[in-house]
């Protein structure tokens, strides 16, 4: 004999799943946090392209070709903060060394620039390989989603059809 339920009981996530094919809000949460996540990670990381760029052209602008030596200079990051050149290519793992009195020949720009432009070239290519990843993660959750609404119009059907049999 069945017992009535005077109150509607909340599906679990093993029961939810059932419905959804597998997919439960865990699931869902799970995929919208890495989704924020690496996007996240993906904005930083054209932010920190833009700034390659600036200091391209900072050193570009200062570049002194075969006419004596000048210092590397500084740049305004995308936050509006003035960076040193020097600096800020230490800190991104590119340990330029100057003259003994801080200056820099033609030669030596040339060199830096090359290893500035390269990088720059390397990070362009995996932020595309990066935007198509955060595109099939999207349209992943997309798809989870979509079972999530299907599921929950199905069980909103069949309760509206329970109650209005009852009736």
């Amino acid at each position: 004999m069945s017992r009535m339920v005077d109150r509607p009981v909340p599906l679990d996530d093993a029961a939810l799943a059932l419905v959804t094919g597998g997919v439960t809000m865990a699931d869902y949460e799970a995929m919208h946090a890495s989704v924020n996540a690496f996007a996240n990670e993906v904005s930083q990381d054209k932010a920190l392209m833009a700034d390659f760029g600036r200091v391209l052209e900072s050193l570009a602008q200062a570049n002194p070709g075969d006419h004596g030596e000048v210092p590397l200079g500084s740049f305004v990051d995308g936050q509006g903060r003035q960076m040193g050149v020097q600096e800020w290519l230490t800190a991104q793992g590119i340990a330029p060394e100057p003259e003994a009195d801080g200056t820099w020949s033609g030669s030596q720009f040339g060199t830096l620039m090359e290893s500035v432009q390269e990088r720059l070239e390397l990070m362009t290519a995996e932020a595309a390989a990066d935007w198509q990843r955060l595109m099939a993660m999207a349209l992943e959750m997309s798809q989870m989603g979509m079972q999530l609404s299907n599921a929950s119009g199905n069980l909103f059907d069949t309760g509206s059809g329970i109650i209005s049999n009852m009736r």
